[in-house]
């Protein structure tokens, strides 16, 4: 906190700017005009938020700097040399100057989400080159700290260590070690590199005029009464909702050139904006979530985008709703779009099987035919088809009397070539049953087929994959994986047949 106060009594917010992870010691310094925000560590998606919007500031420092022919000296030079405008010919879409991302007990960090604790690793090694810094505190130079964080920090502060053992000070272990151990027991005492008494000054002021102290919570209110400045900057967070409508159409002024893309929830990665579900690599979507999540809606919003984005001549949608909810796959339509709607369970089983065997199976090449007849096949032709199906789990099992098969097998097979055939399946299941759910044959095929994973609401117990948890997340949110395996926070549009209209 004092090398912020020291920071925010030196240079204005648009200079430097804080963003920062911590509980409620380092909430003090909230008022500073320099601090953006002051997310928990237990705030997954806040910490995502602070990350995204680096991970983009920096991108786009290097295309700015590539183009300009600059490094950072030459960027503060441009931006903050007297005389200058305030832009120097820089990118005018990036507001600030140096960032710094204070993170408070980073191993409280890294414990909570491994996965967010080696992104400020890589924050910390690619970042300075394009002026965005990590400072970090920890218990200890050995517990509490990663290796590779630590071999990223250019300047270090030692204070009283709980292990005098773990000294990191000087150059002989020995001597550093009874130096550490002959560091007072009070806060703000340290040890420098050479061995030498250390002591941090107080995160206060000290009113000119009576000489009394201004305490750290009043500090940022000092700063901007004297300086005339105000908050430079907040961290944008993902709303609580957005409608479907507003994303389509933010997607139909930015096209992506990926023709083969639609866009139904906007993401913390993408700047707030809409989050492409691009079809060549992920021919489908499977969506996981307990009761109450969203899931539903999130369906209907993926009919709505395919409409948005094909025609009916390009696509054709079968529509699978055993449970018929409100607002559903039932209230999903569009002129020429909607090839079958099924919701009793022997109906949905031959809608899937006629789709299967009379459309998608011709589709596929015979079998024993040679290089050459494979070459002279032509490719199929006609609308790609795209099936969606809410709650999967209730679709029948197999019957053993009378002996019935289970409903839509016919297409489990099918969805491993998804992308010869032009067929895109899109499913929603309760998550409920977290154990089992990879000993259901949808899922399995669903996975073969390599398709992105969207997890709404579900128990923070439950493990995504080896370094991602699940998350508590109110309705309309969720984590999308993709078929890399990267994660994103992203909030699903609000389809049309759930806005209430404007009285």
């Amino acid at each position: 906190m004092t090398l912020m106060c020291s920071a925010a009594t030196m240079y204005s917010p648009s200079r430097v700017t804080f963003f920062c992870i911590g509980g409620a010691t380092l909430a003090q310094v909230a008022s500073l005009p320099h601090v953006t925000d002051i997310v928990s560590p237990k705030d997954a998606e806040g910490i995502e938020r602070i990350l995204s919007s680096m991970d983009a500031l920096i991108d786009a420092r290097e295309d700015s700097f590539r183009r300009l022919k600059i490094d950072l000296d030459g960027f503060r030079e441009r931006r903050f040399a007297p005389g200058s405008d305030g832009l120097g010919g820089t990118d005018p879409n990036d507001p600030f100057g140096d960032v710094f991302v204070v993170v408070d007990d980073y191993d409280d960090v890294y414990s909570k989400d491994t996965v967010l604790g080696d992104r400020i690793i890589s924050l910390s090694s690619r970042g300075p080159e394009y002026g965005v810094h990590v400072m970090c505190s920890a218990g200890g130079w050995i517990h509490g700290q990663r290796q590779s964080l630590l071999q990223n920090a250019t300047a270090r502060i030692q204070l009283r260590l709980a292990d005098p053992s773990e000294s990191q000070m000087g150059h002989s272990s020995l001597e550093s070690r009874d130096a550490a151990r002959r560091t007072l027991n009070r806060p703000g005492f340290g040890l420098t590199d050479s061995l030498h008494e250390l002591r941090v000054g107080v995160p206060a002021l000290s009113d000119p005029a009576t000489g009394a102290l201004v305490s750290i919570v009043d500090v940022g209110a000092q700063i901007a009464d004297v300086a005339g400045v105000t908050k430079h900057a907040t961290l944008q967070r993902l709303p609580q909702r957005v409608e479907l409508r507003a994303i389509l159409e933010y997607d139909a002024a930015h096209p992506s050139g990926d023709d083969q893309s639609i866009a139904f929830a906007i993401g913390e990665r993408h700047e707030l904006g809409p989050v492409p579900l691009r079809l060549r690599e992920s021919p489908g979507l499977m969506i996981l979530g307990r009761q109450g999540c969203g899931k539903t809606l999130s369906l209907v919003s993926i009919g709505e985008a395919i409409m948005s984005r094909f025609g009916p001549e390009e696509a054709q949608l079968t529509l699978i709703d055993p449970k018929t909810a409100p607002h559903g796959l039932r209230d999903l339509s569009g002129p020429g779009y909607v090839r079958a709607y099924a919701y009793d369970q022997d109906e949905i089983d031959e809608v899937i099987t006629e789709l299967a065997q009379q459309v998608l199976l011709p589709r596929l090449p015979p079998k024993g035919l040679s290089q050459e007849e494979l070459r002279a096949l032509k490719p199929w032709e006609g609308a790609r088809h795209f099936v969606l199906i809410d709650d999967v789990q209730d679709l029948r099992p197999d019957q053993s009397y009378p002996p019935k098969p289970p409903v839509g097998a016919a297409l489990w097979k099918l969805m491993e070539r998804a992308r010869q055939i032009g067929l895109h399946v899109f499913t929603t299941r309760n998550s409920a049953n977290w154990a089992t759910l990879q000993m259901d044959p949808w899922m399995r095929f669903q996975n073969s087929a390599k398709v992105a994973q969207l997890y709404m609401d579900n128990d923070p117990q439950n493990r995504i994959n080896r370094s991602v948890r699940a998350q508590a997340l109110p309705p309309g949110r969720g984590l999308m994986v993709s078929v890399d395996g990267d994660v994103e926070g992203v909030l699903v549009g609000m389809p049309s047949t759930a806005v209430i209209p404007q009285q």
